[in-house]
């Protein structure tokens, strides 16, 4: 069963997430089909070779998480694609 998460949650992560150095992308869905809620999409990059602690941080704070199999590099330069749930 989903933990409940309102949407005003994922937004004000959303917000946060968009405001940190080499965050260059944030998108709110809330209609994907595979997914039973809404989700944030976060792109990280170029120039990291891994997703900076402060956006896990950021994650954390809004009392979220991260969907592990739908993270990974994308693209050339490298970008980091998150999802957080």
């Amino acid at each position: 069963m989903p933990e409940l998460v309102n949407g005003e949650q994922f937004q004000r992560c959303a917000e946060d997430l968009i405001a940190l150095p080499g965050v260059r992308a944030v998108d709110v869905q809330h209609d994907r089909p595979d997914l039973d809620r809404p989700c944030i999409e976060v792109v990280v990059g170029p120039g990291y070779e891994r997703v900076p602690p402060r956006v896990l941080d950021a994650v954390r704070e809004h009392d979220l998480g991260l969907r592990p199999d739908l993270s990974g590099a994308q693209g050339q330069p490298r970008h980091w694609v998150l999802v957080v749930l």
